[in-house]
């Protein structure tokens, strides 16, 4: 984790790695794996020349997937189902998952539904196919399919600009913001890049909804329009707004009645506080195979910031293995031209009705723009893709589509669903627990490498292939990203307070004040004062909805912020404190005295 002395760069990286300031970082993701996209940068460049490639078998079309022997064709359901259970398990052994679960649909039929583990570390009681998790970005899933129902109907269509629903809405770009269209939002291709507002989402400065989605006129922008996948929730969050204004429902009860009602999704809900406590799985961080936890997915600022158990669309649904295969059969058309009902089969599954036509789901799973952040990254996290032979895009609703499964069409929310309709294959892959910061940087991988592995095994892709590309893609990774050790405050009970080192009374007197930003009104204000009530009279600041005391380091002018979240710890900086206009620089924004 950071040390005081890597500087609030770093800092600020390093909280991106853990998730507060990147894509997501609004709720909970420990059920689910969720790329850390601002840290993909840095594996961005390519691969190191020493090593190699992360995969050996690289299939670009379909029949560089034929193998003439040791083919997982060769192996029963039974055993192939029984081979990525016992897989499952040594990944959750070896990094430090106390509870897993494994949903797979092969040929459209339900190959596996299983619970492995337990639902809180140190606890008897299992992971079961009803036990729900928060599902991070396939809450962007469940809201295209709803917006994809009000297409159908022509309550909206996807190329209609968002000024048409929500006049009100604006942004600095006044192009943007009235050419901006429904389908832009859902294949994350407006103007809106991933870290943009990051800081204020993650402390809660605005309340969700439509106080934030109104701030956004104040947000400077950073990503050139339609140049391509850039994915935020930010995107999400307005079209929740979009899909109130059009049913006059909140964005999930919606979502709940047009898409979850009828497959019999009878385990979704809008956010962890209205599962039944009984039901949710807890959450946990793991560094080096230390676990801690378990953390509440409901209130927890462990697992979740923004604001505490409030509704965010695109990232604060939870589903129970029994919903997401409910899902998986009705994204996984029987027929070449029935997309959209999922008759009963063999096994009694049904996938209910979804769409009217099957048109609805092609043009949700047709590329709609360009995602370049993968294809350099692709390979190290199970995608065959290659300038020369392929094209990787996003679709509506899900970040990958295109032929890069092994050669195979593909589309889904990368290492948490993937589907491949030519094989009636879905795989989603839910997890109770996600890699802090520290340690080896393949734990922040290795669920999405698992989630191909999955795949490979039901495509037939031989077993010492698929384990030749996991071990490489790991050591390409642990090659390429620098090495932290694990936080000591959260993963060996260390204080963050110094003996002897307090803040004196008169430096205290000295920065207390309100900061507003230097960059936008959109970030709001710091504010810094003495609490009085306090025993040692601590000195306080709150960003958004969260207040915490400052800790000395021993540093003039550099303290630590007392906010216990996703194992990250946050560093302040004033700068000038004699000075009347202090300045003061956190999370890599800067704020000044009035």
């Amino acid at each position: 984790m950071v040390k005081i002395w890597c500087g609030l760069a770093a800092t600020f990286l390093w909280a991106a790695v853990a998730g507060l300031a990147g894509e997501d970082s609004v709720h909970a993701r420990s059920a689910v794996w969720q790329p850390m996209l601002p840290l993909l940068s840095h594996l961005h460049g390519g691969m190191h020349p020493s090593l190699p490639s992360p995969s050996t078998h690289v299939p670009m079309t379909k029949k560089t997937t034929k193998h003439s022997h040791n083919r997982t064709s060769m192996m029963s359901l039974d055993d192939k189902a029984s081979h990525v259970i016992e897989f499952v398990r040594k990944q959750m052994q070896a990094n430090g998952f106390p509870g897993m679960g494994i949903s797979v649909v092969y040929q459209h039929k339900t190959a596996i539904v299983q619970g492995l583990g337990t639902t809180a570390v140190n606890s008897s009681l299992p992971v079961l196919p009803s036990t729900q998790f928060a599902i991070g970005g396939l809450s962007h899933t469940l809201l295209a399919l709803a917006v994809a129902k009000l297409t159908e109907s022509h309550e909206l269509e996807w190329n209609d600009p968002i000024s048409m629903y929500l006049p009100w809405f604006s942004l600095m770009d006044e192009y943007a913001a009235s050419h901006t269209t429904v389908g832009d939002l859902l294949s994350h291709n407006s103007v809106i890049n991933m870290m943009d507002g990051a800081m204020a989402v993650t402390f809660a400065v605005h309340a969700t909804g439509r106080p934030l989605v109104e701030a956004l006129r104040h947000l400077h922008t950073t990503h050139d329009f339609r140049s391509g996948y850039s994915p935020t929730w930010l995107n999400s969050i307005i079209l929740g707004q979009v899909v109130e204004a059009v049913t006059n429902q909140t964005w999930h009860a919606y979502i709940l009645d047009a898409v979850a009602t009828p497959l019999h999704m009878d385990d979704t809900k809008g956010r962890p506080a209205d599962a039944p406590p009984s039901q949710l799985t807890s959450g946990h961080l793991f560094c080096n195979g230390t676990v801690i936890g378990p953390f509440s997915l409901a209130n927890s600022t462990m697992m979740s910031l923004g604001p505490q158990g409030a509704y965010v669309a695109g990232s604060s649904m939870v589903a129970s293995l029994n919903d997401v295969t409910k899902l998986s059969l009705a994204l996984l058309p029987r027929h070449k031209h029935d997309r959209s009902k999922q008759a009963v089969n063999q096994t009694g599954d049904s996938g209910g009705l979804l769409f009217q036509s099957p048109k609805t789901l092609a043009e949700m799973t047709t590329g709609q723009s360009f995602n370049s952040l993968m294809t350099n990254v692709g390979p190290w996290l199970g995608l065959s893709y290659s300038p020369s032979g392929n094209s990787l895009a996003a679709g509506y609703g899900f970040d990958i589509v295109g032929d890069v499964m092994h050669g195979e069409h593909f589309f889904g929310v990368l290492g948490v669903a993937g589907y491949v309709p030519s094989h009636g294959l879905g795989v989603v892959l839910m997890s109770n627990a996600e890699a802090a910061v520290g340690g080896l940087f393949s734990a922040q991988m290795v669920i999405p490498l698992v989630h191909s592995y999955i795949l490979g095994v039901y495509l037939d892709i031989p077993i010492a292939t698929l384990e030749n590309e996991f071990a490489n893609a790991i050591a390409a990774i642990d090659h390429r990203a620098p090495v932290l050790p694990c936080d000591p405050h959260y993963f060996e009970n260390k204080p963050w307070d110094v003996p002897g080192v307090v803040i004196p009374d008169k430096t205290k007197r000295q920065l207390v004040g309100t900061y507003n930003s230097t960059e936008s009104v959109f970030y709001g204000g710091v504010a810094v004062y003495i609490d009085h009530e306090a025993k040692d009279r601590d000195l306080v600041l709150q960003y958004g909805e969260y207040a915490r005391r400052l800790i000395a380091t021993g540093n003039d002018g550099v303290y630590m912020w007392a906010l216990e979240a996703r194992g990250a710890t946050f560093v302040v900086q004033f700068v000038d404190k004699d000075a009347r206009a202090v300045q003061l620089h956190f999370f890599g924004k800067s704020f000044v005295r009035k």
